[in-house]
């Protein structure tokens, strides 16, 4: 992969924390109050009016953004604009997009052929009491293995996740996930990692991506539009 390349996907993956630039900025702060109305309504024991009222107004603010102007991320590719604003795509991503509500989101940084990523989950990822859902976990160290591939210079797809979980994995808590390319087998990549919580291992992970060229990602988005 040639070096202007390497260099676009790392600026593509690495999300500012902060923009200033509209209309983003204000989808963004969208996405965190959906995201924090979510967490609300798993815990709340409000009565029956209070949630029949709220759930009317929040039924008509979807129609109100329903009737807004909207163009997803596959419509980017087919449509040739997504390489213009790759960085705001990647901002939709599950797990790591502020444009996201269900994201945490993971605050990601990348090193040469690892990466490290940061977050906290809330009662919206609860699965056993006060515990992290095993699912949400095993996205976050499949997004960290995508990160640490993209900072060895290369891009491919998930074929293989198998993660360990050795500890439960608390809600509240700022969670810690490392993720790095331990070789290359022609197309094939494999990668490992862990997630920490307070220095102590709690899951790990081994996985396997396939290498994705431009043209063939292209092609695999095409055919999954086309159902």
């Amino acid at each position: 992969m040639d070096e202007s390349r390497v260099l676009f996907l790392r600026r593509m993956w690495s999300l500012p924390r902060v923009v200033s630039e509209r209309p983003w900025r204000d989808k963004r702060a969208l996405a965190r109050a959906v995201h924090r109305l979510g967490a609300l309504v798993v815990n709340t024991e409000a009565g029956a009016d209070a949630l029949e009222r709220l759930a009317g107004e929040v039924e008509r603010l979807a129609d109100t953004l329903a009737a807004e102007p909207a163009k997803s991320t596959l419509n980017a590719v087919l449509g040739g604009t997504y390489v213009a604003d790759a960085s705001r795509h990647v901002d939709r991503i599950a797990f790591i997009g502020h444009s996201n509500p269900i994201s945490p989101p993971i605050q990601i940084e990348l090193g040469e052929k690892s990466a490290v990523g940061r977050c906290t989950l809330d009662h919206l990822y609860q699965g056993a009491p006060g515990i992290a859902h095993g699912g949400i976990v095993a996205g976050l160290a499949d997004q960290i293995c995508g990160a640490a591939l993209v900072a060895a210079g290369h891009s491919g797809l998930t074929t293989v996740l198998e993660i360990r979980y050795v500890k439960p994995t608390p809600l509240l808590k700022e969670l810690v996930f490392e993720a790095w390319l331990e070789r290359e087998e022609g197309a094939v990549y494999h990668l490992a990692g862990v997630c920490k919580s307070e220095d102590v291992v709690i899951s790990r992970v081994r996985a396997e991506f396939a290498r994705v060229e431009p043209e063939k990602f292209r092609a695999i988005v095409t055919r999954a539009a086309e159902g």
